[in-house]
């Protein structure tokens, strides 16, 4: 009889994650720090990590005022700081260090006004948009501000600026909103899109934008149908998803999901539709 080969060894990786993390919540002050470490070989088996290879410690300082001034619940003011290092501490890999104001109010509405100086190491050359950023290190101040109303409230919207003189050379403004209401008890519709204008150095300036639509309605408890519409100037795509979904039984459902996407403008995304069905029944031996 013919011998098998032995099975190949199994590689042995050793590699490891972890954070040490302390708060204290005051009646006013409310300071947090935390120290994050994550292997350059770290994979983790669920999730999933921003960046291996770091060593990365943060700082924070709440400061929050209780009034119903002008209708105001709190205000709260944060100092936050950021450093992130290499592995063996060797080097920079960028921080960051803001300063941010906060209102809420009693009725929901919520305002913040932060002001950040950002650096980031970029090691390796990367694409932006298909335009090239090189390694080097790129500093300055970034900004932000919104305003929005919960999903809790009716209609429920959010408008948000970005700005950031720091963005790998460049500049780079964003201006996103969202929008959503409930026409009916049977019927709601959301609205959300966002615009960037950026500018890299030796490059054209482009605008990168998105969009989408959707809609959601539930004549009964056990029926619902919802759908997307997406738009993409940067990818030159149009994507729409529509979904049924039917709990036939208790503990079981019918899902009917069709999607398609499509190019528009130049796009060099492939024309896809599919259609998917999928069936759930749910038995219990012991009942």
């Amino acid at each position: 009889e013919p011998k098998m080969a032995p099975p190949p060894p199994l590689e042995s990786v050793r590699s490891a994650a972890g954070q040490l993390a302390v708060r204290w919540r005051g009646a006013a002050f409310r300071p947090s720090a935390s120290l994050l470490w994550v292997d350059a070989e770290f994979d983790p088996a669920v999730g999933f990590v921003r960046r291996r290879g770091v060593a990365q410690a943060n700082a924070t300082i709440q400061y929050q005022h209780r009034t119903s001034t002008y209708g105001l619940e709190a205000v709260d003011l944060y100092l936050r700081g950021t450093q992130e290092l290499e592995q063996d501490l060797s080097g920079s890999l960028g921080r960051n260090v803001n300063a941010e104001l906060a209102l809420g109010w009693v009725a929901g509405g919520y305002l913040y006004l932060r002001a950040d100086w950002d650096e980031k190491v970029v090691r390796e050359a990367f694409e932006v948009a298909g335009r090239e950023v090189p390694a080097g290190v790129y500093r300055g101040p970034r900004v932000f501000a919104g305003f929005s109303r919960p999903d809790t409230v009716n209609p429920a919207f959010s408008i948000d600026y970005f700005g950031e003189g720091s963005y790998f050379g460049g500049v780079q403004q964003t201006v996103s909103g969202t929008f959503s209401a409930y026409a009916s008890r049977f019927f709601r519709f959301a609205l959300s899109g966002a615009g960037s204008f950026v500018r890299l150095p030796n490059e054209e300036p482009f605008v990168a934008a998105t969009g989408a639509a959707s809609f959601t309605v539930a004549p009964t408890t056990t029926l619902q149908m919802d759908g997307v519409f997406q738009i993409n100037n940067v990818a030159g795509s149009l994507v729409t998803l529509a979904r049924l979904r039917w709990r036939y039984v208790p503990g079981s459902d019918l899902f009917v999901v069709y999607r398609e996407q499509r190019p528009y403008g130049g796009g060099t995304v492939e024309r896809e539709r599919r259609l998917t069905v999928k069936l759930t029944y749910r038995y219990d031996a012991l009942l």
